[in-house]
């Protein structure tokens, strides 16, 4: 199957986020989305939630109201959030809530500092590469997963340096984003920045406060482009009723309509797909120091066993022999040296001196050249040969 294909304007399922400070409206907002998506597009399919903050009963009684079955998990962790997610699917929910992804950011790196054994302690920078590694590995799930992807989290804000008039440094805020989930570098189909704004009005008669929450809706972006730049506003839903979702669900549902529910249409990249790993000899979470000692001592132990084997014993003639073929192989006497070049230098070091025995012939024993200047003219001879061919 070719890698490039027609493209396609269609797309069966969305992930929204929805991020704020404490109150703004994230939970309920999203909870009426996904009943409003269930009703509208789904057929009353459950929504499954994984709830790390026991928000579920509130969302259960207006699940129940609207006839709309709420399957919850009641966990914390990103290995709870991950399973979560498959299970969903295979369930047959038509969206996958997570009330808080901010804690279970918190979570995953909270797990790799106890792996590390760094609790209460800074996540050092070299291993934020394998942590984003692992939420990237999450973020392909949700785009190939079957069922709409809804997330909250935490309000956190983005800083840059400046200097003043004085010419001292500072910080100065210049925009906010979601916790955790954006430092990780995953943009959602749909994000959205929600706050409250509490409105007192002094009754004339008793002179005392009657007080209001708006909870206020921005569009921050809207990959369909239906919805950039638009907010709403809409009053605590302090006696809900049955339909009350509408007022949320009618904000939101031009996006919704873009997308082509039930039909075959868009491939999302699947979490299992191709990736250029194997470019790299480097694995995942290793320094680059650490990774070419680990390549110097396997190449030294293959080249210490075929010395053996073409030499054996300890003898002073054996080991004149020995010092020999380093000479002839890295132009020095001293192993420590040796082991001061590249890992690649090594490692051709190694493979040189195994076509020297592979030059042997297989039905004698004992021929390798047993003298200094034999051992130097052998090597080099054999060189000269893998040169010619183009092997080395």
């Amino acid at each position: 199957m070719p890698f490039l294909m027609p493209a396609s304007a269609a797309r069966s399922h969305t992930t929204v986020s929805i991020y704020g400070g404490p109150g703004a409206g994230k939970t309920l907002t999203l909870a009426l989305l996904a009943i409003g998506a269930s009703k509208h597009l789904h057929g009353s399919a459950p929504i499954a939630m994984l709830d790390p903050e026991n928000a579920s009963p509130f969302i259960a009684r207006l699940c129940e109201l609207e006839g709309v079955p709420l399957l919850v998990g009641k966990g914390r962790s990103f290995v709870e959030m991950r399973d979560g997610l498959h299970e969903a699917a295979s369930v047959g929910a038509c969206v996958y809530f997570v009330d808080n992804l901010s804690a279970v950011f918190t979570e995953l790196v909270e797990a790799q500092k106890a792996k590390l054994n760094l609790q209460g302690r800074k996540l050092p920078y070299q291993h934020r590469e394998e942590l984003k590694r692992i939420w990237e590995a999450w973020n392909r799930e949700v785009d190939a997963a079957p069922l709409h992807g809804f997330f909250g989290g935490r309000l956190a804000f983005d800083y840059d340096d400046a200097v003043d008039d004085a010419g001292d440094l500072s910080f100065v805020k210049i925009g906010s984003k979601m916790r955790g989930d954006t430092d990780a570098g995953y943009e959602p189909d749909l994000l959205v920045e929600m706050e409250a704004v509490q409105h007192f009005v002094r009754e004339k008669k008793s002179r005392s406060k009657k007080g209001t929450t708006l909870h206020t809706a921005r569009i921050v972006k809207d990959r369909w482009m239906v919805l950039n730049g638009l907010q709403r506003s809409w009053p605590d839903l302090n006696a809900y009723k049955a339909g009350d979702f509408q007022r949320v669900w009618e904000f939101f549902a031009p996006h919704f309509a873009k997308l082509a529910i039930g039909q075959p249409t868009d491939t999302p990249t699947d979490a299992t797909a191709k990736t250029s790993a194997d470019l790299f000899f480097l694995p995942a979470g290793e320094s680059a120091m650490a990774e070419r000692l680990k390549r110097i001592t396997i190449a030294a132990e293959d080249f210490h066993a075929t010395l053996q084997i073409l030499w054996p014993g300890t003898t002073h003639a054996m080991k004149a022999c020995h010092t020999a073929a380093i000479e002839a192989i890295y132009r020095s006497r001293s192993w420590a040296e040796v082991e001061t070049k590249t890992a690649e230098a090594v490692e051709e070091g190694a493979q040189l001196l195994r076509a020297c025995e592979a030059a042997l012939p297989r039905e004698a024993e004992g021929v390798a050249p047993s003298t200094r200047a034999e051992v130097l003219a052998w090597i080099l001879a054999v060189k000269t040969a893998r040169d010619e061919a183009n092997v080395i």
